[in-house]
């Protein structure tokens, strides 16, 4: 029995044509997933900034390209500024309770000097 290549070689192209479409299609896939799952993450209470960001890479990498890759960017951008403006406004009410702090020991030092001068 005689294999022609020339009729081999069509088979083996399209066979490998066909899996590489299959591989290409399972990629997109699994981005698609990993889209959701950021967009998941970035709407919990404390997201994890680099894992959504990580998943959106993905994403793009796969060429992905929908108005789901936009929102979750502009998801991820906001968390960001929001952290920022969270920790802004914590770092500018810390001296102001070191301020009360300071302000309540003086009064009670003051108190006790009282107590102590009338006997």
């Amino acid at each position: 029995m005689v294999i022609d290549t020339a009729l081999v070689k069509p088979v083996v192209d399209a066979l490998i044509s066909i899996l590489e479409k299959a591989r290409g299609i399972k990629l997109k896939s699994s981005a698609e997933k990993s889209l959701t799952e950021a967009i998941r993450e970035l709407l919990k209470a404390s997201p994890n900034e680099n894992y959504a960001a990580a998943r959106i890479a993905v994403a793009r990498a796969a060429g992905i390209i929908s108005s789901d890759v936009v929102l979750a960017e502009e998801m991820l951008a906001k968390v960001k500024k929001a952290k920022k403006v969270a920790a802004k406004i914590a770092a500018s009410k810390k001296p102001a309770r070191k301020r009360v702090i300071a302000k309540k020991t003086a009064e009670k030092k003051q108190a006790s000097k009282k107590k102590v001068l009338p006997n």
